[in-house]
This record gives C-alpha cells, sequence and structure tokens, in this order.
C-alpha cells in the first residue's frame, strides 16, 4: 500500500500525495496537498525527504522543502507552503 493511501486513512485533510521523483536509496522528491479548511485555502508541498534505518529497527525521516520542474505551484486556491525542517523517529 503506498504511504498517501495510508495517510488518507488517518487524516481527513489530506487530498493528494505523490513521489515525483526518486533520487537514490532511500531519498526521494514529493508533494502533498491538503484541503482548505472554513477560510484557510488548501496547502501544497513539494518537499526532499531521506528516511535512515536502523538495525533495531528505528527509522528517522526528515524533509525539507525544495523547487522542481515537474511540480510548479498550482495556479488555483491551493497556497505553496514551505517545511523549513521536519522530522520523525519511528521506533518499534
Amino acid at each position: 500500500m503506498k504511504i498517501e493511501n495510508i495517510q488518507k486513512g488517518y487524516d481527513d485533510r489530506f487530498d493528494e500525495g505523490k513521489e515525483i521523483e526518486s533520487l537514490q536509496m532511500d531519498t526521494l522528491i514529493g508533494y502533498n496537498r491538503f484541503k482548505g479548511q472554513m477560510f484557510v485555502s488548501g496547502r501544497d508541498f513539494v518537499f526532499v525527504s531521506q528516511k535512515m534505518k536502523f538495525p533495531n529497527g528505528k527509522i528517522i525521516v526528515g524533509a525539507s522543502s525544495v523547487e522542481h520542474p515537474k511540480c510548479p505551484p498550482l495556479k488555483s486556491s491551493v497556497v505553496r507552503a514551505e517545511i523549513e525542517i521536519a522530522g520523525w523517529i519511528f521506533e518499534p
């Protein structure tokens, strides 16, 4: 199951997600779009993400916004947002 399908299962604001480009092992350029709420426009993100897996089962994921020619800003009510730096730690 793709990660965007999983995210739709628990995040009702999630609208669309996809991999734009695979750069190397566990590093990719991705795209996520989220629905607006009440008076706030929807947001989308283009980001580079790297995943590190450790022998003990721990996974660390880091991400930051990038520009990519395959994913220019939409000409709609969706606002391109920026991720300065984000990270997640998953432990078994």
